[in-house]
C-alpha cells in the first residue's frame, strides 16, 4: 500500500499519519494536499511543506480559541502537533544538538498541550520519577470517571515515536472510550528523554517501565490488579523485556513483536569489521536518503557515535534466555507483510514465552504492514474483547 506510488520513502509515514485521522491527529484533505506538494525524495521539501501546514493549522487553532470555538481549537491544535512532528521526523542530522529539530519538536509538544487544555475527557500531565530525573507522561481518564479504581492501560511507542505525535493514539483513546484509564508515557531513547535529557535507549527496559508501574500503583483511581502494558513497534521489545521482570502486570499486548532487534540489520553488516561497517554505512548514507535517516536515527537512539557502535549496542536488545519469564496473559499482533521485522519474530516469541494464556494474531491485506499502518481500525476489535476476557471485566 502506497499513497505516493513512486516514492515509498515518504509513503509509509504519510500512511502512518493517516491512520490516526479517526483519533483527530490529522485531516485527509490536508494530508493529501501536503503530499502533493512534497518533491520526491527531497527531505527539505518534506520538512518545509509540513512545517508550513503545521503553522497554518496552529493559526486556525488560535483563531478558533479566540472565537470561543473550543472544539475546533482542540482539533486544530491536535493536527498542528502532528504536522510539526511529521516535519521534525526527517530533520537531519538526528541528534539533540540540532536546533531546528528541537524547535520543531517543542512546537509539536506545545500544540498538543494546548489541545489537552480543551480535551474532551479528563487528562493530567504527569512526571514519573526516574533515576534522578522525570519521564513525561499523560494520564487519561474516561468521561464518566468517579475516581473508583479502574483497569489501566500503559502505552508506549517505539523506535521513532514521540509522546505527543503518536503514543496516545495507539489504542489509548479507544481504551478511554471503553472505561479504562490510560497512561501514555515514554522512556529513554524516545521523545523528550532522548531530545531534551540526552537519555539514549537501554536494553533493560524493565527499569523505566517499573517506574511507570510504580506511578500508576500510587494512584487511588487505578485498579492495580488490572494493569495492562502495551508496546508498539520497537516498544514491542521494550514491553516484552519489561514483562520478563515486572510481574504486577495483569496482561501484555505487543503490536509488532521483536524477539531480537539485530534481525532487522542486513546480514552483510553483521559480519563486517568495524572499519568496513563504518565505511559502507558512510557510502550508503551518501547515496540513499532513507538509509541516511535510518542509520542516523539508530545512532541517536542507541547513544552511539558511529554506525558500528550502534550495531554493537543493538546486540543486547533481545529476549533470548528470558522470554520464558513472561507469565501474564499475552496478546501478540503482527502484520504478515511487515518489511523489516518478519512475522517469524512473532512466532518465536509466542513459542518461547511462559504465559499459559497466549494468543498470536496476524493481520493480512490492508492491515498487513508493520503495526497495521494503513488500517489501524482493525486493531481494537482484536484487543478489547481479548482484554475483557483475560481481565474478567
Amino acid at each position: 500500500m502506497h499513497i505516493r506510488t513512486s516514492d515509498t520513502f515518504f509513503s509509509y509515514q504519510i500512511i502512518r499519519q493517516s491512520s490516526y485521522i479517526p483519533q483527530g491527529a490529522g485531516d485527509f484533505g490536508e494530508i493529501l494536499q501536503v503530499t502533493k506538494q512534497i518533491k520526491k525524495g527531497n527531505l527539505e521539501s518534506w520538512i518545509s511543506c509540513w512545517s508550513q501546514k503545521a503553522e497554518e493549522i496552529e493559526q486556525l487553532a488560535w483563531q478558533s480559541l479566540h472565537n470561543k470555538d473550543l472544539i475546533s481549537a482542540r482539533r486544530a491544535f491536535q493536527r498542528a502537533s502532528s504536522y510539526y512532528w511529521l516535519a521534525e521526523f526527517f530533520v537531519m542530522p538526528r541528534n539533540s544538538s540540532n536546533e531546528r529539530l528541537i524547535t520543531l519538536y517543542k512546537k509539536s509538544v506545545a500544540a498538543f498541550r494546548e489541545a489537552l487544555k480543551l480535551w474532551h475527557t479528563p487528562v493530567e500531565m504527569v512526571s514519573i520519577p526516574y533515576e534522578g530525573t522525570t519521564l513525561s507522561a499523560y494520564f487519561f481518564k474516561p468521561n464518566d470517571d468517579d475516581n473508583t479504581p479502574k483497569p489501566t492501560l500503559l502505552c508506549m511507542g517505539g523506535f521513532d515515536s514521540t509522546l505527543e505525535g503518536e503514543v496516545p493514539y495507539i489504542l489509548g483513546m479507544d481504551a478511554v472510550k471503553r472505561g479504562y484509564n490510560v497512561l501514555a508515557f515514554e522512556g529513554p531513547g524516545q521523545g523528550a528523554p532522548l531530545r531534551l535529557l540526552n537519555l539514549p535507549s537501554r536494553y533493560d527496559y524493565e527499569v523505566p517501565v517499573r517506574a511507570a508501574v510504580d506511578y500508576v500503583c500510587s494512584r487511588t483511581d487505578v485498579d492495580t490488579s488490572k494493569l495492562v502494558l502495551l508496546g508498539n513497534s520497537f516498544g514491542g521489545y521494550y514491553a516484552a523485556r519489561a514483562a520478563c521482570f515486572e510481574h504486577r502486570l495483569a496482561a501484555l499486548v505487543i503490536n509488532g513483536a521483536l524477539y531480537d532487534a539485530f534481525v532487522a540489520i542486513p546480514t552483510p553488516l553483521k559480519i563486517m569489521s568495524e572499519g568496513l561497517r563504518n565505511y559502507v554505512a558512510g557510502i550508503v548514507q551518501t547515496l540513499l536518503p532513507q538509509a541516511n535517516w535510518g542509520i542516523g536515527q539508530n545512532m541517536w537512539v542507541m547513544g552511539a557515535q558511529t554506525p558500528h557502535d550502534a550495531l554493537e549496542v543493538m546486540q543486547d536488545f533481545h529476549l533470548q534466555g528470558i522470554a520464558h519469564q513472561i507469565k501474564c496473559p499475552l496478546l501478540i499482533m503482527h502484520g504478515e507483510n511487515a518489511p523489516l521485522i518478519p512475522v517469524k519474530q512473532a512466532q518465536i516469541l509466542y513459542n518461547t514465552v511462559g504465559s499459559r494464556d497466549k494468543k498470536l494474531h496476524t493481520f493480512k491485506g490492508s492491515a498487513g504492514l508493520h503495526c497495521q499502518v494503513g488500517n489501524m481500525e482493525v486493531v481494537s476489535p482484536v484487543v478489547f474483547p481479548w482484554l475483557k476476557e483475560v481481565l474478567h471485566l
